[in-house]
């Protein structure tokens, strides 16, 4: 994929977000939210994988199933990479 596609952008952001998910939980003094922060930093890993690698590379975990964070009651948006073309 072309530097100039936005799946490049949006990759990109989502590794700044994983990164201060990281320190946030590096600083965290509870246990809990250590373990949150860590299950986000691993689905947002998981979202950057199928931006690098739309369908039909990936089956596309989130175009079904949302993510179940503990304790979270935010709706999460269905994920589908932009098609290709």
């Amino acid at each position: 994929m072309p530097k100039s596609d936005p799946r490049i952008e949006a990759i990109g952001a989502l590794d700044v977000a994983t990164s201060a998910l990281g320190l946030a939980r590096s600083l965290a003094a509870e246990g809990r939210t250590r373990r949150l922060a860590q299950q986000a930093q691993q689905d947002l890993y998981e979202v950057m994988a199928e931006l690098a690698f739309p369908p039909p590379s990936t089956p596309g975990r989130y175009a079904s199933a949302p993510p179940t964070w503990p304790g979270s009651t935010a709706a999460w948006p269905r994920c589908r990479p932009p098609s290709p073309g």
